[in-house]
């Protein structure tokens, strides 16, 4: 049986290193019951204010520890749009990417990129 995997460098209140708009303000990563549960709030329209919470559906480790987490992925469906969310830490950032499928045609798919600063509030 494989020890249980580290998932701290993941957990915490993350916030945008960037001022301006963005389309994520803030995560949330809480660690429950051995898992990872992500819960993003939006920066400006049209990300929602608060997209409620998602489980990690899958977290990484870096090659060569195999015992710290350093990444997720983590899922978002809305009525408008679905959200895939891919994360890592690095460097003291967490590296945030989303690739947003929009329903209806009305916009085109769309991808982003931000990076998030640990934060004690």
């Amino acid at each position: 049986m494989s020890a249980a995997l580290d998932l701290t460098p993941l957990a915490g209140v993350w916030r945008k290193t960037n001022e301006a708009p963005q389309w994520i303000d803030r995560l949330v990563v809480r660690i429950d019951d051995g898992n990872a549960v992500v819960r993003i709030f939006g920066s400006a329209p049209p990300s929602r204010p608060d997209w409620g919470e998602s489980p990690a559906e899958a977290v990484y480790t870096n090659a060569t520890d195999l015992s710290t987490a350093t990444a997720f992925l983590a899922r978002y469906a809305f009525d408008e749009c679905e959200v895939d969310v891919e994360a890592n830490a690095n460097l003291g950032l967490l590296v945030v990417a989303t690739f947003v499928r929009w329903h209806g045609g009305q916009r085109s798919d769309a991808f982003t990129r931000e990076f998030f600063y640990r934060s004690d509030v």
